[in-house]
C-alpha cells in the first residue's frame, strides 16, 4: 500500500482558488492583517453579490486614504522645506536691516559734521569778528603807548636837542606827569581791549 492510498478522496480536494501566491504575499505585507486583505479582495466573492461590493468598495476606501496620507505628507514635507527657506531669508533680511541702520546712522553723523564745516553759526561768526576787533583796537593803543613813553623819556634827557617825531611838537611845553597820565589812560583802554578780545574769543 503506498502513501497515497492511507487519504481519502475528500482529503485530496484541491484547495478553492482564493488561496493563491498572490493573496499569501500580499498578506504577508505588515500593518495590515490577513483577515483584513482577505475580506476586502472581491475577487474571493462571486461578481455581482452583495459581498462583492463591499469587498470592492473596502479596497476603494483603503486606496483612497492610502493616497490621501501621501498628498498630506508631500504637502507636510513641502510646507517643512518653505518655513525653512523663509526662516533663511528672514534672518539675511534682518542682518542686512541692521547693517543698513548703521550705515544710515554714520552718515547723518558724517553730514552734520561737513555741514557744520560749510554753514558755520552765524552768531559763531559774529563773536570771531567782535574778538579781531577789540584786539586790533588793543594793538594800536599799545603802539601808541609805546610812542607817547619814548617821546617822554627823550624829552627829558636831551633839553636842546630837537626831537625825533614832529608829530608830537604841540606837546614841547607840556610837563611831563601830563605825558605820563595819557600813556597811563591809553595802556588802561588797551589791556580792555586785551580782555574783550579774549573774553568774546571763549
Amino acid at each position: 500500500m503506498t502513501d497515497l492510498d492511507l487519504y481519502t478522496l475528500q482529503e485530496l480536494e484541491p484547495l478553492p482558488d482564493y488561496f493563491t501566491y498572490s493573496d499569501t504575499t500580499e498578506c504577508s505585507s505588515p500593518g495590515l492583517p490577513r483577515k483584513r486583505l482577505l475580506e476586502d479582495d472581491e475577487s474571493l466573492y462571486p461578481a455581482g453579490t452583495e459581498a462583492y461590493k463591499k469587498a470592492r468598495k473596502r479596497r476603494q476606501n483603503r486606496e483612497s486614504a492610502t493616497r490621501s496620507r501621501a498628498r498630506k505628507k508631500i504637502e507636510v514635507n513641502k510646507m517643512d522645506t518653505e518655513i525653512s527657506q523663509l526662516s533663511d531669508i528672514n534672518q539675511k533680511l534682518t542682518l542686512e536691516n541692521t547693517a543698513l541702520r548703521a550705515e544710515n546712522e554714520i552718515l547723518k553723523k558724517e553730514l552734520a559734521f561737513y555741514q557744520g564745516m560749510v554753514n558755520p553759526e552765524k552768531p559763531k561768526m559774529k563773536g570771531a569778528k567782535k574778538s579781531t576787533a577789540w584786539l586790533a583796537v588793543s594793538v594800536v593803543l599799545s603802539m601808541i603807548c609805546v610812542v607817547l613813553a619814548t617821546h617822554n623819556e627823550s624829552s627829558d634827557v636831551t633839553n636842546t636837542g630837537k626831537r625825533t617825531l614832529k608829530s608830537f611838537r604841540f606837546m614841547e611845553g607840556e610837563e611831563p606827569e601830563f605825558m605820563g597820565n595819557i600813556v597811563i589812560l591809553l595802556a588802561c583802554a588797551a589791556v580792555g581791549c586785551a580782555y574783550k578780545h579774549f573774553s568774546s574769543s571763549k
